[in-house]
């Protein structure tokens, strides 16, 4: 697949499970703090390399339990946390039309994975290709529309989420966990023989079944 081909995919959510197709793109690493930024302050570097919206700034803040003093620091006297949130804001804030999160849930707790998630889901109304890389199943879950991933020597565009998830041998190829959801799922449809259609939220499967008591 070519990577300009990536654009049919705009609007929404994708994940990448290939890291050989993005070499294109800038990386948003967050595993560590380049020593280029180990002395600046967090706000001159959003101010210099970034145009963003200042409301959209606080918000995501906000969202990430960040108080805005945190930009008069230096990268040097944050968290690796912190670090990981700040970049995540700084990818988010800047108008790209392409936004890439590298492995996004690493170091984040379980609060701010549920902020990334509604802030994802927002993000699908935007005219941007979103491109998440990770092994985090349940946050991928979530998130994304489509799963492209290279499978022998092909790349494979699967456009129904689901399907990806539910094939055990996909699933053993990327050392993935099975979306408890789908666990779920599969184990009501095996022992009560209903056929439920699919969900992202486990409340609205519960209610499905519920209807079909």
């Amino acid at each position: 697949m070519e990577i300009e081909n990536i654009n049919i995919l705009r609007g929404k959510i994708t994940t990448i499970l290939d890291k050989s197709l993005i070499n294109s793109f800038k990386k948003i690493n967050t595993s560590c703090i380049p020593n280029k930024l180990f002395n600046v302050r967090i706000k001159d570097d959003i101010k210099y390399n970034t145009k963003y919206d200042k409301e959209y700034l606080k918000d995501l803040l906000n969202q990430f339990d960040l108080k805005e003093d945190i930009l008069n620091r230096k990268y040097s006297n944050i968290s690796k946390s912190e670090y990981q949130k700040i970049c995540i804001i700084i990818a988010l804030i800047n108008d790209n039309p392409i936004l890439l999160l590298e492995d996004p849930t690493v170091g984040l707790d379980i609060k701010s994975k549920k902020a990334l998630v509604r802030i994802l889901k927002k993000e699908k109304r935007k005219d941007r290709v979103i491109i998440v890389t990770s092994k985090d199943s349940e946050f991928l879950f979530q998130v994304v529309n489509y799963i492209i991933y290279r499978d022998k020597n092909d790349y494979v565009i699967c456009n129904n989420k689901y399907t990806f998830f539910s094939n055990k041998r996909l699933l053993k190829l990327f050392d993935f966990s099975e979306p408890a959801i789908i666990s779920f799922c599969s184990e009501v449809k095996r022992t009560k023989k209903i056929k439920l259609l699919n969900r992202d939220n486990i409340n609205d499967l519960i209610k499905e079944i519920y209807r079909h008591a």
